[in-house]
């Protein structure tokens, strides 16, 4: 969506081709949706002292690791936060109240008109300091191989977890 917003400032066909995708990708550019990874069943078993249970010494350390492992990211998430945060504060005035309560509403049933959209971008060129947030804030291509990495290592540990039961 970032680079859709991007692209639409060198060519304002992108904007009347779609004028709800425009639109929706200004309220949407800086939106990440982060996995929950829970490791309270993990915890439990630790804290307990029970962590014999688990026979296989290689895969209670991959399963310490993996735990580790997003802990050791999590930390970095008020940058995230941060690039969003400020995203979200220029993006103020861009979009007609209207307009930004149906995306916080999730309803995307109505389709918004070219004039609709062709006035937002001609908002979204007067801020340039929004412009400038674009990229930074749409920038997602470290979470993305961030999740990918936790997920190939859980499925790995599930893997793992499965031979000990005998279920592979």
């Amino acid at each position: 969506m970032g680079r859709l917003l991007l692209r639409a400032l060198d060519d304002p066909a992108i904007v009347r081709a779609d004028p709800s995708t425009f639109l929706r990708a200004i309220e949407q550019a800086s939106y990440t949706l982060s996995p929950t990874i829970s490791d309270h069943t993990f915890d439990e078993i630790k804290f307990a002292g029970n962590l014999a249970i688990i026979r296989d010494e290689e895969l209670r350390s991959g399963l310490s690791a993996y735990y580790k492992m997003i802990e050791r990211y999590e930390q970095w998430a008020y940058v995230r936060a941060h690039a969003q945060n400020t995203y979200n504060d220029r993006q103020l005035g861009i979009l007609t109240a209207m307009q930004k309560n149906k995306f916080l509403d999730f309803d995307y049933t109505d389709e918004f008109t070219v004039a609709d959209a062709t006035q937002a971008l001609e908002r979204m060129r007067e801020k340039g300091d929004f412009v400038a947030q674009i990229p930074q804030a749409s920038s997602h291509g470290y979470a993305i191989v961030t999740y990918k990495n936790w997920l190939d290592a859980a499925q790995n540990l599930r893997d793992r977890i499965g031979l000990a039961l005998g279920y592979q």
